[in-house]
């Protein structure tokens, strides 16, 4: 048995979030300037041979300390379009199930203060050769 492709669910991830007020990325080192939304992939299980689990934590910044409202809103923003891709198409992959691990919660950035909202998923995509 072929070992499974296991898809690139950030990439992913960025597609379904295209549509926001605001750019998406995946994580990488650095602050973003101004309102953004990073995605990390923070691991998660192979379900079935055919499937994998991909937990992702979704951060919405704001530009500012005071932008909390602005981030918050991104935030309900990203989860309402991830959520909406369970049965469906998670940004091109066939998606069976979004289990939402954490709700939006206020993380300001320890650092430059700036207003932040997380939460964490698990998305469960269909494998490329499966």
């Amino acid at each position: 048995m072929a070992t499974p492709v296991v898809r690139d669910a950030v990439a992913h991830a960025v597609q379904v979030l295209t549509s926001l007020p605001a750019p998406v990325r995946g994580f990488r080192r650095g602050d973003p300037a101004g309102r953004a939304v990073i995605v990390r992939d923070t691991g998660g299980p192979r379900v079935t041979p055919a499937h994998t689990a991909h937990q992702m934590t979704v951060t919405a910044w704001g530009k500012s300390p005071d932008d909390d409202t602005a981030a918050r809103a991104l935030a309900a923003d990203a989860l309402a379009l991830i959520e909406a891709s369970e049965g469906g198409n998670f940004g091109g992959a066939p998606c069976s199930a979004v289990l939402v691990v954490s709700i939006p919660y206020l993380d300001p950035d320890s650092v430059t203060g700036r207003a932040r909202y997380s939460f964490t998923v698990r998305v469960t995509l269909r494998n490329l050769n499966a």
